[in-house]
This record gives structure tokens, sequence and C-alpha cells, in this order.
């Protein structure tokens, strides 16, 4: 929204992105040497930008300000959602067998409001109207939760080893910047009406990994990380900018969700070694 002067009953300014990325994998080996130097896994990664920009040398007037009547509502809302999960099934047998299991998910997610560029020194942004709504929110879903588990490894023999590796990585940046010298009024009769500005990240996501390995000489290791680079809500409110309301004004810059991991392993044999790391961070 660049450099336009909007008078109407009422607006909404809206990005929406969202991406559904599952994988899917079953390997299996047997025999005297089966699956010595076997390995299994798949990688998803997704990368995205989800923006909403209003230049300085923009006007909106809405509702009743703006001469035309109606709600005179401004709802402004940046939203990205990520789905994303897997499913890997690795099960070898022989004499000398050994399987590995490794599972990564990389998510990077920019999601932006920009009300003003600060970019001019002689116009600046405003924004009149009734009711002022601006969010902008992050979600990461990975909640399919298959029977089995997202990882179900197992291998047997006269020597077994064997590893199962599940990891995710989340880089998430939730912004809403009020620029310098940016003027924000939002005047009602209603008392409910005002201006609320909202940043959120949201999780959801359930791993699992299951790993059993038995042999004369067993081991097995088992990890589940699911960890973030940066998990970034803000709201920044620039110098000189104005924000004026006849009812509440509600500012927020938050997380929330659930992140569940669970590991099982078991491994049998005359000599046997588990080593597990189940972690979230």
């Amino acid at each position: 929204f660049d450099g336009v002067d909007y008078t109407g009953h009422g607006l909404t300014l809206q990005a929406y992105g969202a991406e559904d990325n599952f994988s899917k994998a079953v390997a299996g080996s047997g025999g005297v040497f089966a699956g010595a130097v076997a390995g299994v896994g798949f990688t998803t990664t997704s990368i995205s930008n989800t923006k909403v920009n209003v230049s300085d040398s923009t006007e909106i007037k809405l509702g009743a300000i703006s001469g035309k009547g109606g709600s005179g509502i401004l709802n402004v809302t940046a939203e990205h959602i990520a789905k994303f999960d897997g499913e890997l099934i690795a099960a070898s047998g022989g004499m000398l067998s050994g399987s590995g299991a490794d599972v990564r998910h990389t998510i990077t997610a920019d999601v932006d409001v920009n009300l003003g560029d600060g970019l001019l020194t002689t116009n600046n942004l405003l924004i009149q109207a009734t009711d002022i709504n601006v969010s902008a929110s992050n979600h990461a879903q990975k909640d399919r939760q298959p029977s089995k588990g997202n990882i179900y490894a197992f291998a047997i023999g006269l020597a077994g080893a064997s590893g199962a590796y599940s990891t995710t990585e989340l880089d998430f940046a939730t912004v809403i910047t009020i620029a310098d010298d940016a003027n924000l009024t939002a005047t009602s009769d209603n008392e409910a009406d005002g201006i609320t500005i909202s940043a959120l990240n949201n999780l959801s996501i359930y791993d699992k990994v299951s790993l059993n390995a038995y042999g004369a000489l067993a081991g097995t290791g088992a990890t589940v990380k699911v960890y973030d680079n940066q998990l970034l809500a803000q709201v920044s409110v620039g110098k000189r900018a104005e924000l004026t309301s006849s009812g509440d004004i509600n500012i927020s810059a938050r997380g929330n969700g659930t992140v569940v991991t669970n590991l099982e392993s078991d491994s049998g044999g005359a000599i046997t070694v588990t080593v597990t790391d189940n972690s979230v961070n």
C-alpha cells in the first residue's frame, strides 16, 4: 500500500502464506552382511516471507470521519502457517546388520507488518478509523502423529548397531513496526473499539522415535531434538509516533503452543548398549 489516499466504509489488508510438506520413506534389508552401510532419511525445508507494507505517504480514513459512513474498521493481517511432518520405517536383518534413520526439518519464516516505512521526512502515515486491528502470526504445525511414530526402526542380527535421529529446527521472526511519526487514531462511541496490535508465534509439534536393536552384540542410539535459532515476536513503535483511541489500546508480543517429544529405545543381546537424547530447547 504505497502512496495511497483511501477513504471508505472499512478496509482489510491481508498477506497469507502456507505450505504443507510431508515425506515418507520405507526401507529394509536382509542377508549375511545386510545393511552394513545401510542408512535412510530425508529432509524437509521451508523458507518464507509474508509481509504487509504501508508507506509513509499513505492516508487511510474510514467510517464517519471519511464522510462515507460504514463500519470504519481497519484490519491489517499477516499470517503464515508451516505444516510439516514425516514418517520413516526402517528394518534390517542378517548375520551382521545395521540400520540408521535420520530425519531433519528446517523451518525459516519471517512475518512482517510495517505501518510506515520511515523513508520520508515530510509525509507521515495517517490512519483514522473507528477500530484498528493489526496482527502478525507465525504457526508451526507438526502434528499428524503417525501410529508407529515419526521414526520406527528395527535391527536384528549376530551383530547389530543402529541409530535414529529426528531434528526440528525453527527460525521465526514475527514483527510489527509502527514507523517514526506515524499517526493512528481510533474514534468510536462503542467502548469495545480501539487499537489492538498483536504479534504471535504458535507451535504445535509432536515427534516420536521408536528404535529396537537385537543381536549378539547390539547397540542403539536414539535422539529427538526440537530447538530454535530464534522465536522472535516483537512490536516496535517508532519515535514521535502517536496512537490515540477513545477506547483501549492493547499491544502484545507473545508465543504459545505445545511441543511433545517421545523417545523409545531398546536393545538386546550378549552385550547391549543404549544411548538416548531427548531435548526441547
